[in-house]
């Protein structure tokens, strides 16, 4: 099988994803599944993907911005091809994540929701099982297929780069979304995400508190103002 390479800077480069490393690929699928991105599932990312195209073709459309070779078109196709004359080619990177991620998460009837267990639980040898059981058609992943994801050494890299991307996308809460909302190739998916919701939570709290002493403050200010006007008028007998 194809070993992917790695710069001295850690990064994995592949021709299929132009513009982007295999990390940041890995790292954009895992948090679109709504799972842990962790030096775990980035590897086994990647090693599928290494198992299913290799360091990919550059010059092929077919394949393109598709690491697994999916045939998914819900999203659309820039072309389709390969050995098998379905594989994808998408038109852009985002594209091409929103397709496997959808593909993978509308594929109860072919096993994918083993998978999708596999990676919740970041357990390598049993997402490597589930696909293997599924009709996804990857076979011989695991211990002892020669199949690596990167140079030797880089897997920290891919640690790094999976925690980069999490706390970009929100510091501190890399366990993922509550609501994730696949959108067309030219608008940025929609995401939100555990800690956006505890900080919307407490920033509604804290308005609510402030609300609240205001309405009592007024409330004071109002028999206050009422005593006064009491004890200002004339006894009428």
């Amino acid at each position: 099988m194809a070993t992917l390479t790695a710069s001295p800077a850690g990064t994995v480069l592949n021709p299929q994803l132009p513009g982007h490393t295999l990390n940041e690929w890995a790292v954009d699928v895992l948090k679109g599944l709504n799972v842990p991105v962790n030096a775990t599932n980035v590897d086994t990312l990647m090693k599928w993907a290494s198992a299913e195209s290799g360091s990919g073709n550059p010059n092929v459309c077919a394949g393109r911005f598709n690491p697994l070779n999916t045939t998914e078109t819900h999203y659309g196709t820039a072309c389709q091809g390969g050995s098998q004359g379905n594989i994808a080619g998408y038109s852009t990177y985002t594209q091409g994540v929103d397709s496997i991620v959808w593909n993978l998460t509308h594929g109860t009837q072919f096993g994918y929701d083993e998978i999708l267990a596999g990676f919740r639980n970041s357990d390598q040898a049993a997402t490597f099982a589930a696909i293997d059981a599924s009709k996804f058609g990857t076979h011989g992943l695991g211990a002892g297929s020669g199949i690596t994801s990167n140079a030797a050494g880089s897997s920290s890299a891919a640690s790094t780069t999976a925690t980069t991307t999490a706390a970009k996308s929100c510091a501190g809460c890399p366990e993922g979304c509550i609501l994730h909302i696949p959108m067309p190739s030219v608008i940025p998916n929609i995401d939100f995400t555990r800690c956006q919701g505890r900080a919307l939570l407490g920033a509604f709290t804290l308005v609510a508190g402030v609300g609240i002493m205001f309405i009592g403050l007024a409330l004071v200010g109002a028999s206050k103002f009422g005593a006064k006007i009491l004890a200002a008028a004339p006894l009428v007998k």
